[in-house]
């Protein structure tokens, strides 16, 4: 976990720690029934006593309010994740799309689920105001769009993305969640995206057939609104369009499932469907090695999937904040498959800028910010000395010719960790210290100029 502890910490009392620890298991994350039915609870309920939910204080600053350091629930956490994918990669993404000019549209699809407050129909930012005035105007424009919260942020991407040249169209397709029985009608696709009456059990099939020859983001949990099959996601690995997939994996999902697979025979072979093997099997069953039974099935769940995608799957941790000067990673993980660069690419560069971002927002106004930053600093420059020579070692040692092919091995080596620039800060260094000199095929402006090499120029190492 990263973890920096804030000034003005108070112990818990043992009789709060009793009375959590009692709501824990009350809460337990998941209830499996018979049928195999899976339930969403309480992401944080195995983790520590001591460690979950500490009745503890924190000063904001100065003589500020006091405010409980907490840790944010499950939709809370989930609405960070949109945020963050839709602003940092979907943006870029798509916009990358658009410059080839062969695609014109994608789709975001976002099967997590939806709670009634999500559903809630809210005017679009320009029509929403506060006051009287707000009222009146209501009254006189009643033709005011009107659509659910969940996709007011889809919406003003879209309608950014749609003003830019070239124009690029992105469409939000949200599955609320809720069940279809047999008299439920089947939904047609909405022609400007919208929210679905379903879940990705009941209408992932056909909702593939509607997409199928434009590009398109899933964002889907295998375990809700109950465990997959891997019928139910191969039509995803398989799709010849552009194809990006996320999967959001609760680390109490998989301990759960896990736990029930070894007593119910049904979700044991559902278990198996998925992961393609029964390995399951011989992954620890106790406590105390719980930690070691996901890892062991983030790395069959990897295996199953690795055959359809070009790239390696890419196993992400999100930080997120609980109080000041203190952040910790989320007890789940987001496995990223993909067979574009440039879409690896993103990824990787919204992954760093996220956890940059929230580094410097923890630590904002608290006692001794500027040491926390300097530190941030160091551990950077540190990190950057050794990329440099990691990439030294690669380029002598297999004689890699052309920078692009060079920057991405690194960046498969050190996803999340460095961006663009950072690699291409490393280069310019490298070039500058002799250590590397470049055949430019393509004119300069100056020697100095700050270009990085592109495809077409040869290294030549020293």
């Amino acid at each position: 976990m990263c973890r920096s502890e804030a000034r003005g910490l108070r112990p818990a009392h043992s009789s709060c720690l009793s009375l959590e620890r009692h709501r824990r298991e009350r809460d337990a994350y998941f209830h499996t029934p018979k049928h195999d039915k899976i339930y969403q609870m309480n992401l944080w309920a195995n983790i520590e006593s001591n460690d979950a939910n500490k009745d503890v204080w924190t000063q904001i600053s100065g003589n500020g309010p006091r405010k409980r350091a907490r840790r944010p629930n499950e939709r809370e956490i989930q609405a960070t994740l949109r945020h963050w994918l839709l602003h940092d990669y979907v943006a870029a993404y798509c916009r990358t799309l658009a410059a080839t000019r062969i695609f014109r549209r994608c789709y975001w699809v976002d099967a997590l689920g939806l709670n009634a407050r999500e559903q809630t129909l809210v005017p679009m930012p320009e029509h929403a105001e506060n006051g009287n005035s707000a009222k009146k105007r209501r009254k006189k424009e009643p033709d005011a769009p009107m659509l659910p919260q969940a996709l007011l942020s889809i919406s003003l991407l879209a309608r950014e993305l749609v003003q830019e040249q070239p124009p690029f169209s992105l469409y939000g397709l949200l599955l609320s969640g809720s069940r279809q029985n047999a008299h439920t009608t089947q939904e047609t696709l909405p022609q400007d995206g919208g929210v679905l009456r379903s879940n990705w059990l009941d209408g992932g099939a056909a909702l593939l057939r509607e997409l199928e020859p434009s590009p398109a983001i899933f964002l889907l949990n295998p375990f809700a609104p109950s465990l997959f099959g891997n019928d139910d996601l191969l039509k995803i690995y398989q799709r010849t369009a552009p194809t990006e997939l996320l999967l959001w994996l609760p680390h109490q999902a998989i301990g759960a499932c896990l736990q029930a697979a070894r007593s119910d025979e049904q979700v044991g072979l559902k278990l198996t469907n998925l992961l393609r093997t029964d390995r399951w099997k011989t992954l620890p069953s106790t406590e105390a090695e719980r930690a070691q039974a996901i890892d062991g099935f983030l790395k069959l769940f990897i295996l199953s999937m690795k055959r359809y995608f070009s790239l390696p799957i890419q196993r992400l941790a999100l930080p997120v904040q609980v109080g000041p000067a203190w952040m910790e990673y989320v007890p789940s993980t987001l496995l990223f498959a993909t067979r574009r660069q440039d879409s690896f690419q993103h990824m990787n560069e919204a992954l760093c800028d996220y956890r940059r971002r929230l580094y410097a927002l923890v630590h904002e106004g608290v006692l001794a910010e500027e040491w926390f930053l300097i530190q941030e600093q160091e551990r950077h420059a540190v990190s950057l000395n050794q990329l440099t020579q990691r990439i030294i070692q690669l380029g002598r040692g297999q004689r890699v010719r052309r920078w692009p092919d060079l920057r991405q091995q690194a960046m498969l080596e050190y996803f999340g960790q460095f961006t663009l620039s950072d690699y291409d800060g490393v280069m310019q260094h490298l070039l500058q210290s002799g250590e590397v000199r470049c055949e430019w095929r393509r004119p300069r402006l100056t020697s100095e100029d700050p270009v990085s090499p592109g495809n077409d120029d040869l290294l030549i190492w020293r």
